[in-house]
């Protein structure tokens, strides 16, 4: 069974599309931050207000700020 995530970011969520995007970007490189960073994003949702939100979120789980963002500018990340 192969389990696949998509992610359809909803108007009312307004960090949704870069939580989504954050998500993708540390899949490439590091599948359990990226699972930490899911599970974190997910039981905070009603909490992340604003970008600085999603970034603090990366920082816990001890993602790369610029990697990640590098690579969503790549494109790679739109890919996927």
């Amino acid at each position: 069974v192969k389990i696949i995530h998509k992610h359809m970011p909803l108007p009312q969520h307004k960090q949704a599309q870069l939580s989504a995007e954050v998500f993708e970007a540390l899949l490439i490189s590091d599948k359990a931050k990226a699972q930490k960073f899911y599970k974190v994003a997910y039981e905070n949702q009603d909490r992340i207000a604003s970008e600085k939100d999603v970034w603090e979120i990366l920082k816990k789980v001890g993602g790369n700020k610029a990697k990640v963002e590098a690579e969503i500018k790549k494109g790679v990340v739109a890919q996927r």
